[in-house]
């Protein structure tokens, strides 16, 4: 009688001490095989929002400033920075692919092939990751009777990245995938506030794969540094501080188009109007504080600046300082 077939099951390869380096690339392509999800897997399942829920948390709005908010409107204003928060993530999503497609291609006959196929899946990953938001801020403008402008996503902005030096963006792409991975931990997994099921799944998804990359990022930034001398690391540093200032201006005109999104709505109303440059203001240390401090100030990110140079670290912090200057 013949034997029954056996079902084909994926087994990794061992850990072969010939591929080095290769192998750490190698192993989180595992990883991110054995834990990743499908849109497939998301669409299947309901997706609907609950707009009687916030979104994200608001630590950085004062009490006394809270108490004199209209209910309505705290509400509303918590989903818009969610919706802008998933379209700031596009944002950061978009300077990675190009940053990848522009580092694979440069390296397709000389990199080792366990290499590529970690990086490509990073890049499919990423571009995953943006259909998931965009389908998200499409059926958000939909259903909550708000239109939110935001940041534009063109070509000319990835010409402007890519003029940087490589390792000033990976700098930059590491702070962007620090920031997802710090802003599910503090504003969903570790909430006392009950959100909205849905928007915190999303968020959930997205973490589970961002931990991953976050390793995968440091990984090229030990490799991408190894050429360097000390001059171009100190301008690398610049870079990423150039294209975080960029961000925190794209951040001041977010908090614009909120309050815009807002009154569009006819969520605006006398007393809220008088407090229009105080609510402003609140938007702005919020997303200083969530996309930029915290994550400046996160050991994580910091242990990547101690490996760069001497003159690395103090030069985070001092641009630490000027973002609390201005914040404040």
């Amino acid at each position: 009688m013949p034997a029954a077939p056996t079902s084909l099951r994926f087994r990794p390869l061992t850990v072969n001490p010939e591929l080095g380096r290769d192998q750490d690339y190698l192993r989180l392509y595992y990883k991110s095989i054995r834990s990743g999800w499908s849109l497939e897997e998301l669409q299947s399942q309901e997706m609907a929002f609950d707009f009687g829920l916030p979104f994200m948390p608001d630590a950085v709005t004062p009490d006394d400033v809270k108490t004199r908010l209209d209910p309505e409107l705290r509400l509303k204003l918590s989903q818009v920075r969610g919706n802008e928060y998933l379209s700031i993530i596009i944002f950061i999503e978009d300077v990675i692919v190009d940053f990848l497609w522009n580092y694979v291609g440069r390296r397709r006959y000389t990199a080792a092939h366990e290499t590529q196929q970690a990086l490509t899946n990073f890049i499919s990953e990423e571009m995953k990751h943006t259909l998931l938001f965009q389908s998200f801020r499409q059926k958000f403008d939909r259903d909550s009777g708000l239109t939110c402008r935001t940041i534009e996503r063109t070509p000319a902005f990835s010409r402007f990245v890519l003029r940087f030096d490589p390792l000033g963006v990976l700098l930059f792409i590491l702070h962007g995938e620090v920031m997802t991975y710090i802003n599910y931990v503090n504003s969903v997994q570790h909430c006392p506030e009950k959100l909205d099921p849905f928007f915190a799944q999303l968020l959930k998804y997205h973490w589970i794969e961002e931990a991953g990359h976050v390793t995968l990022d440091e990984l090229l930034l030990d490799d991408l540094l190894k050429p360097y001398d000390e001059t171009r690391i100190l301008k690398a540093i610049r870079d990423y501080f150039t294209l975080v200032d960029f961000l925190y201006g794209a951040m001041k005109q977010i908090s614009h188009f909120d309050l815009r999104a807002l009154a569009a709505g006819g969520m605006t109303r006398e007393p809220v109007m008088d407090m229009r440059r105080e609510l402003l203001e609140h938007q702005r240390r919020f997303y200083v504080q969530s996309y930029l401090l915290d994550v400046m100030e996160s050991p994580r990110f910091r242990k990547s600046f101690v490996g760069l140079s001497e003159r690395a670290l103090p030069m985070l912090d001092d641009k630490i300082a000027f973002l609390r200057s201005v914040a404040s």
